[in-house]
């Protein structure tokens, strides 16, 4: 059932290349920065300058390149990518809608972030989607952040007895209530996804149906473009430091049979 609070807007056939804005921005900020700089030590009164806290990552799949941006002094995580990913619904584990999202090296600082938040946070009540079950929800087999979108991302879903031609096939519904996240199987690929209950709220009958398959392939879209908040540990954050002679193995939680 379509939420009665939240405004449905149509689809605008011209777009702002928000894609290309912001990988110009990313890469001026790049350039302006060290790959793997040094990260904080020691408790900080204030923040550090913007070039010395942030660590830049790329990943690519399905034709389309993502930028991985983390503030070490903040723990913010931001994701951004290209717009209308298209997603297959899933109807197991509490429903969900998902798509793969990068290979298994795709981005090894997603990687490590993703590995380690897990193993910090994942006894948090806030930290699963609510309403998403097992196996997902099993720390020791996957790794799992949630995400929260950014102002400009758009959630979209296709009409009711159309096509999955987009833009024209499709119409916008708010993301403010979605519960989006990203899963990887330990050492497996990534998948970006968002809880069906929120989707369900927003669609109207015969909405969000997909090629018409079982798996209503491409009856949702997504842009991506979101953040998350991972703290880390200092101990944890040297591992991001340049190594020299005098760098030591750390220590790690070892998965099962590992």
């Amino acid at each position: 059932m379509k939420s009665s609070s939240s405004p449905r807007r149509p689809l605008q056939q011209t777009f702002t290349p928000r894609l290309l804005v912001a990988s110009g921005l990313a890469l001026v900020a790049l350039a302006a920065s060290t790959f793997f700089p040094s990260a904080p030590t020691t408790a900080q009164t204030g923040f550090a300058p913007v070039s010395s806290r942030i660590l830049h990552d790329w990943m690519y799949s399905h034709g389309g390149s993502r930028h991985v941006q983390y503030d070490m002094q903040t723990g913010e995580l931001l994701l951004v990518g290209e717009i209308a990913h298209g997603l297959d619904y899933f109807s197991g584990s509490g429903g969900f809608w998902w798509c793969s999202f990068g290979g298994h090296s795709g981005s090894p600082l997603l990687s490590f972030l993703m590995r380690e938040s897990t193993v910090e946070h994942h006894a948090r009540p806030t930290y699963y989607p609510p309403g998403l079950q097992l196996p997902y929800t099993n720390h020791g087999e996957y790794n799992l952040i949630r995400l929260e979108p950014l102002a400009s991302q758009k959630t979209v879903v296709n009409k009711a007895n159309e096509g999955t031609g987009y833009p024209d096939n499709y119409t916008e519904i708010p993301s403010w209530n979605l519960e989006f996240f990203l899963y990887r199987q330990v050492d497996g690929s990534f998948n970006i996804a968002v809880m069906d209950a929120g989707v369900a709220q927003e669609i109207e009958i015969g909405e969000a149906e997909g090629d018409g398959s079982s798996n209503r392939d491409n009856g949702v879209r997504i842009d991506i473009a979101f953040r998350a908040h991972l703290p880390l540990p200092v101990e944890k954050l040297k591992w991001t430091q340049f190594l020299d002679p005098h760098s030591t193995a750390y220590d790690t939680e070892h998965p099962t049979g590992f």
